[in-house]
């Protein structure tokens, strides 16, 4: 009796484990499959758990925190799924990092960040090291190898550059009147421009807008999407000390002008110093990294087996 009950028990004891390992099975699962890669449904959890308190941590609460955490599967997902191309084409290439390389990686990271050995167990550090080694030598051969920044485009990235920190000294004359008198009135005051009166003596005199007795329509500086978007379109499509054609909005019909631009970069883009050189060669280089990065990836995106449970 004592051996059947013995042996009842231990059935129920392996009854018990496989319904353990069952279940265990159906919380971790394959989520993605990578060419000959996996990444299971616990990896994919712990790196979700570790961005969604990233983005906690970092973005204060809102609408664009809220954003960011309702695309935290996507990202991980996505995220995952580059680095096992990236490591997989690192097998193609044969790249291969030693103990040494690892262990050198690891004391730079320590001396740049002394808690980083503290965050993490040493043979995981180990292993996030040297994937990460892999990752950079691909990338230094396949992507940034590739990527080159001439005197010239840097010359370019000034000009965009200092084009968007452009502000413009913007002055108007206002007419609260008919439409028909107003164009007969920048026609008249057209004319007295060509003959040398200033835009601020013809405010003084023609606008309908109280304050421009003392300041003579200037309106100050304006960056571009700073003004109302029908004043805005104009006066930043037109040149310097030559009148618009009349706008019209809900204050009036407004005859506008540019006194002045001022370029708040302070380049001149044709003798660079070396220091602000340096500075928009990096960041064109950056731009250009992630363009090249994001093409190699969908390249190998292309040509990879990727399933997605």
């Amino acid at each position: 009796m004592k051996y059947r009950f013995s042996i009842l028990l231990s059935g129920l004891f392996f009854s018990l484990s496989l319904i353990s390992y069952a279940q265990t099975m159906v919380l971790d699962y394959i989520k993605v499959i990578v060419n000959n890669e996996i990444l299971t449904n616990s990896e994919i959890e712990e790196a979700k758990t570790a961005l969604r308190a990233q983005i906690i941590e970092v973005l204060p609460a809102g609408e664009g925190r809220d954003k960011q955490l309702a695309q935290v599967e996507e990202n991980v997902i996505q995220n995952l799924v580059d680095e096992l191309l990236i490591l997989d084409r690192a097998k193609e290439l044969k790249f291969e990092i030693t103990e040494d390389d690892v262990e050198q990686q690891i004391n730079r990271l320590a001396k740049a960040n002394p808690q980083i050995t503290n965050n993490y167990e040493p043979d995981k550090l180990r292993e996030l090291v040297s994937k990460d080694l892999l990752k950079q030598r691909v990338m230094a051969q396949e992507v940034v190898g590739n990527v080159f920044v001439t005197e010239e485009e840097v010359k370019k990235f000034c000009e965009e550059t200092a084009e968007s920190t452009k502000e413009l000294e913007v002055a108007q004359i206002l007419f609260r009147s008919s439409e028909k008198e107003a164009l007969s009135k920048t026609k008249l005051i057209k004319k007295k421009l060509q003959g040398g009166v200033s835009f601020g003596e013809l405010a003084k005199k023609y606008s309908q807008d109280p304050s421009a007795q003392k300041t003579g329509g200037n309106l100050g500086f304006f960056r571009k999407g700073q003004l109302l978007p029908a004043i805005d379109q104009v006066i930043f499509s037109l040149e310097e000390q030559v009148p618009s054609d009349l706008v019209q909005t809900a204050f009036g019909y407004h005859l506008l002008y540019i006194q002045s631009v001022r370029y708040n970069s302070g380049a001149d883009c044709k003798k660079l110093p070396e220091q602000l050189y340096t500075q928009y060669h990096n960041g064109l280089f950056d731009q250009k990294r992630q363009k090249a990065l994001t093409s190699y990836l969908e390249k190998l995106r292309e040509s990879a087996q990727i399933v997605v449970n």
